[in-house]
């Protein structure tokens, strides 16, 4: 024996398997159902004896329902649970010829005609009732765009978040990323927190929405090391190896400057002693060359 309830706005069928057809046990069924879908207004059925006895009465009346009975000997007043019931009686006799399991067979009826578009609303009564279709086998074959994106999406946050994602807290000081000055990072104090990867940080004059790319983190007690172009060497400190490597350097530097200057005055002797010969030649020369020119000049003397 099964319990048949339909929704008579979605038509969304629930089959309840009944050991016996009392009026407690049929409480019971309704209790469980209404647990699920809420108390309904108008309650139908049929004449049974376990409708009409006074502890249904109560029932109904104790929740706010206003329970209707059917015309007797004339099942198609309540049409909609007669309907499912038919449904119920094909899947049981297809089990019984297939030899199959009866439970299995009713689920699987039950499955495809929640989901089947009703000939009355134009709709599935699963859509009516929940606002979206049963998930079938047959979403395998042809999976939906959105279950796409949200597998996709899904991915990606999942990917996310095995990364080591830097974090920052309030009154922390950081350096911000600055694209209106010559500056590239202005230190400044996380303010407050707007989620995961944006914050708020307050730098001189100004209140920045910051992404945490674009945040580092900053230590205004550690002061940067000097270059070194600004360390001054001082060699009054005699005695250790880096005063001795240096006047080491000077006396080589020193040396290689004399030897030079040296060769310099050298080759300026060279040169002068170069010019006074070639000027002696010169003269030689032209004394050769035009010998009366030299006498007449001797004679004037």
């Amino acid at each position: 024996m099964y319990l048949v309830v339909v929704d008579a706005y979605s038509k969304f069928p629930e089959v309840v398997k009944m050991t016996t057809t009392t009026a407690t046990t049929t409480i019971n069924a309704l209790r469980d159902i209404f647990s699920r879908h809420g108390l309904p207004e108008i309650l139908v059925s049929d004449n049974g004896l376990q409708f009409i006895a006074g502890e249904f009465q109560q029932f109904c009346r104790n929740n706010g329902i206003m329970h209707r009975t059917s015309a007797a000997y004339k099942p198609s007043t309540n049409g909609q649970a007669e309907r499912v019931a038919q449904i119920l009686k094909s899947a049981i006799e297809q089990a019984r010829i297939t030899k199959q399991d009866v439970n299995v067979v009713i689920a699987k009826s039950l499955l495809v005609y929640r989901n089947a578009p009703h000939s009355t609303t134009g709709a599935a009564p699963s859509v009516l009732l929940m606002g979206r279709r049963l998930r079938t086998r047959l979403d395998l074959v042809f999976p939906s765009v959105q279950e796409h994106v949200k597998q996709k999406q899904y991915k990606v946050l999942e990917r996310s978040a095995n990364l080591n994602v830097r974090s920052f807290v309030e009154r922390e000081n950081v350096l911000a990323r600055n694209y209106q000055g010559k500056e590239k990072w202005i230190p400044g104090v996380v303010t407050k927190v707007l989620g995961s990867r944006h914050y708020m940080v307050r730098v001189p004059g100004y209140l920045w929405k910051r992404h945490v790319d674009q945040l580092v983190k900053y230590n205004p007690q550690i002061e940067p090391e000097n270059d070194w172009d600004e360390v001054e060497i001082s060699s009054e400190k005699s005695g250790t190896p880096e005063a001795e490597q240096l006047s080491e350097n000077s006396n080589r530097y020193g040396n290689t400057s004399g030897t030079s200057s040296n060769d310099s005055v050298e080759k300026n002797d060279n040169e002068n002693s170069v010019t006074d010969n070639s000027s002696a030649n010169n003269s030689g020369s032209a004394e050769k060359r035009y010998p009366l020119r030299a006498n007449r000049g001797r004679t004037d003397h």
